[in-house]
C-alpha cells in the first residue's frame, strides 16, 4: 500500500471501490493540460511530490500544507459517513474519472472540498446533518439538511471565484448570495416557508479576495449584508462566509462574517 493510501484510508477505500484504482494510481496519471483549478489527481500528485519538512522555510510551505489539508478534509468527511452517493461523490463531485481525461476539468473538485469543509463545520456546530436532502415537494435538493435547537433548515454552499479586485466586497457577496438563493431555493421555497442558509467559501482566486478584505479592513468598512438581501430572499435566515485555513489538518472554514436576518 502506498503512503497516500495509508495516509487517507477512507478516501482510498472509496476510490478503489468505485474506480478500481489506488490513490497512488491516480497520483501517477498525467494531469490534464491547462488546468485552472485542482482536481483529485492533481491534489494527490502535489501531495506526493512535496516534502513539507524540506520546504519549511519556503514561502510555498503554507500552500503545500493547505493542499494536504484539502485531502485531509475529504478523508474526514468520508470518515464521518456523510457521503450519501459514493459513485457521484468520486466521479462527479471530485471529478475523478476511470480513465485519464484528455481535457482539464472545471472547479467541481475544489467546490466539493469547500462543501466538505462546511459540512464538517456544520456537523461540529449542530451535531446533526444530512447530505443532499430533497427540498419540500421533491424538486431539487440542498447540500445539507441541518437540525438545530432553533429549528430545522436547508443549507446550500457556494465557492466564489471573483475575476477582478472587488473593493465593495459586501455588495459582491450580497449579490452572489442572492443569486444562489434564488437559483437553489427561490420559488421552490417561498410557498413552503422553509428556513434556509447559505455558506460562502472564498477559496478560488484568493488574490482578489484577500485584496478586497484588506481594503475593507484598512478603511474600517464593515462586511455587512446589503439591506435588500433579506427582502429578496424571504426564507433566508443565516449566511456564513469563510476562508480556507493554511494547515494540513482537516479544514473548517475560518469564519470572517456571519449575517443573520435582522
Amino acid at each position: 500500500m502506498s503512503d497516500l493510501d495509508e495516509r487517507y484510508p477512507n478516501l482510498s477505500n472509496l476510490v478503489q471501490s468505485i474506480l478500481k484504482l489506488s490513490l497512488e494510481d491516480l497520483a501517477s496519471r498525467a494531469p490534464a493540460d491547462r488546468y485552472e483549478f485542482y482536481d483529485l489527481e492533481r491534489l494527490l500528485a502535489d501531495t506526493r511530490q512535496t516534502d513539507i519538512s524540506a520546504i519549511a522555510e519556503s514561502p510555498f510551505a503554507p500552500f503545500a500544507a493547505q493542499t494536504r489539508g484539502y485531502l485531509a478534509t475529504i478523508e474526514e468527511y468520508i470518515a464521518r459517513n456523510l457521503v450519501k452517493n459514493p459513485l457521484r461523490f468520486i466521479k462527479s463531485k471530485l471529478a475523478a474519472p476511470k480513465n485519464p481525461r484528455e481535457l482539464r476539468g472545471g472547479s467541481e473538485a475544489l467546490d466539493t472540498i469547500a462543501e466538505c469543509s462546511w459540512g464538517l463545520w456544520l456537523h461540529d456546530q449542530f451535531g446533526n446533518l444530512e447530505e443532499e436532502r430533497p427540498l419540500p415537494g421533491g424538486v431539487g435538493d440542498a447540500d445539507f439538511y441541518v437540525m438545530t435547537p432553533r429549528g430545522d433548515f436547508w443549507v446550500d454552499c457556494i465557492s466564489v471565484g471573483p475575476t477582478s479586485e472587488r473593493y465593495d466586497l459586501a455588495a459582491y457577496l450580497s449579490e452572489v448570495v442572492s443569486e444562489k438563493w434564488r437559483s437553489k431555493f427561490g420559488l421552490r421555497c417561498e410557498s413552503n416557508e422553509i428556513i434556509t442558509g447559505i455558506c460562502v467559501s472564498m477559496m478560488k482566486r484568493q488574490e482578489h479576495v484577500i485584496g478586497a478584505l484588506r481594503f475593507a479592513q484598512n478603511t474600517s468598512e464593515a462586511l455587512k449584508a446589503s439591506d435588500s438581501l433579506w427582502h429578496e430572499c424571504p426564507g433566508l435566515r443565516s449566511i456564513w462566509i469563510g476562508l480556507p485555513p493554511w494547515h494540513e489538518r482537516d479544514h473548517r472554514p475560518e469564519i470572517i462574517a456571519e449575517w443573520r436576518r435582522p
